[in-house]
């Protein structure tokens, strides 16, 4: 679990649970298969983002009360 931030929601932060690794299946923009395996930040940027697609905010998947405002963070 780690902490997370989004400019949805600038300042704030909450601890969210990400997998460490995840394999994608897309299309690119022409149109052609794009499948790879991503780990570390870059995949939990891509599961943010993700997330956003689904209308999920980290806040609604975050630790409860977790959420903290930058001022807080030292």
């Amino acid at each position: 679990m780690e902490r997370e931030w989004c400019e949805s929601m600038p300042q704030y932060s909450g601890l969210v649970k990400r997998a460490e690794a995840i394999h994608v299946h897309a299309l690119d923009l022409e149109g052609k298969l794009v499948d790879k395996k991503y780990s570390g930040l870059l995949a939990r940027i891509i599961q943010h983002e993700m997330d956003h697609l689904e209308g999920i905010n980290f806040t609604d998947i975050m630790e409860k009360k977790s959420l903290q405002h930058d001022s807080l963070i030292k």
